[in-house]
């Protein structure tokens, strides 16, 4: 968040009023830190974990109150919706309406990730983020994820220790965030905070700018306008007319103790300059397969069509059990896991999606291999996996070894 709005942050500091100070008498009862992992696949609300703010707002920073009846739930997805409806009377005389959701337990070290579509507009701010507060004036600990909808192609970091902020970092994303679904997350530890999207580490903070935060915390999404001093930030939103909304599929926790204690840094990629590996015109280490080169290059000494690459390296899973890899390539493939050739589609196709699934036991790397061909036109190609335990997801670049 922009230092000057940052003050009055998410939660119930000095300013709030006395219908907010009930709501959170309500609240559930605060737990201590757990250390369970869990993943929340957000089909319905699940008040065993997660409560949903209602009947209250923050103060002047922000242009909402939060009303339950805001958050929405179909096929599988969490939508949260702004709107006027009954603004301000039932709005907590906040001229919008929108939602919040959070853990009723509060979560220690470990990696926070969710899968969402931002919401876009001027003003608008979806977020994913912990907050150790939970009284008036209370000095927070904080780290957040938000995607502001004047700029969604890119990213925003920040963290509090003790209520001071001050560490604030952009990132260009690479996409426009309110377009699709992507992977964002965050990794919590006494000396760092990582910064992840689809898998890939996009910033760090080592505690230079400020000490870490140490108070373990709620996770929240919500989806929130701009008002007063934020709009400095955020741009002053004006109400399109119709409901505006940000979009989560799941949301997962695991515990500092179940992550990998060696990182990886992704898988060696072989590029060649024909299509079936005889012209070796570069090797480098690309953290995810995850590129849509469209009618372009993948790197400078290859051509636009009619090459070839081979990924290899390692692939180490965190849960045992069936996993299933799915490629997605415009043109052909062949996937290889723990060398079982699991997808063979060496055909000329537009973008499409094959999947072949394996078992493979937690902690245990496993050798992995991509082959990959563009014939003409557009060039994909992407590696994604899943199981019962594992959401669907471009493998991350901490699951990846190269050779």
């Amino acid at each position: 968040m922009n230092n000057k709005a940052m003050s009055l942050r998410k939660r119930m500091t000095a300013w709030l009023t006395a219908a907010a100070m009930l709501a959170v008498l309500l609240m559930p009862k605060l737990i201590s830190a757990a250390d369970v992992a869990f993943f929340e696949p957000l089909n319905g609300t699940n008040p065993s974990m997660f409560y949903t703010s209602d009947g209250w707002a923050n103060g002047v920073d922000f242009g909402v109150g939060w009303k339950a009846a805001n958050q929405e739930f179909s096929s599988g997805i969490m939508a949260l919706r702004l709107d006027n409806v009954g603004c301000p009377t039932s709005c907590s005389g906040k001229n919008y309406a929108s939602a919040e959701y959070a853990t009723n337990e509060k979560y220690g070290y470990g990696r926070v990730e969710a899968r969402m579509k931002a919401a876009k507009g001027t003003g608008l701010v979806t977020s994913l983020f912990t907050y150790s507060g939970s009284a008036a004036g209370t000095s927070n600990d904080e780290i957040d994820i938000e995607i502001l909808g004047k700029d969604t192609t890119k990213m925003e970091t920040n963290y509090f220790t003790n209520g001071v902020g001050l560490h604030s970092t952009i990132i260009d994303l690479g996409f426009d965030a309110s377009l699709d679904f992507h992977d964002y997350a965050f990794e919590w530890s006494p000396t760092y905070i990582k910064w992840y999207v689809d898998g890939v580490l996009v910033h760090t903070e080592n505690g230079s700018r400020g000490a870490l935060p140490t108070s373990p915390g709620h996770i929240m999404v919500n989806l929130w306008s701009g008002a007063g001093p934020a709009e400095i930030w955020t741009g002053q939103f004006n109400y399109p007319g119709t409901p505006v909304r940000a979009y989560y599929d799941w949301i997962k926790y695991t515990p500092a103790s179940e992550l990998p204690t060696d990182e990886g840094t992704g898988l060696t990629g072989q590029y060649y300059n024909n299509m079936n590996f005889t012209s070796l015109a570069g090797t480098r280490v690309d953290s995810t397969v995850n590129f849509d080169w469209g009618y372009g290059s993948p790197m400078p000494s290859i051509n636009e069509d009619t090459f070839s690459v081979r990924w290899t390296g390692k692939v180490k899973p965190q849960y045992t059990g069936n996993y299933t890899f799915y490629t997605s390539t415009d043109d052909g493939v062949r996937l290889w896991v723990n060398n079982q050739l699991i997808i063979d589609k060496w055909i000329d196709q537009a973008e499409t999606e094959w999947s072949g699934s394996i078992f493979l036991t937690a902690g245990q790397k496993y050798d992995i291999k991509m082959e990959f061909y563009d014939n003409a036109e557009d060039a994909v190609a992407k590696l994604s996996w899943s199981s019962g335990s594992q959401p669907k997801q471009i493998v991350p670049q901490s699951r990846l070894y190269p050779n």
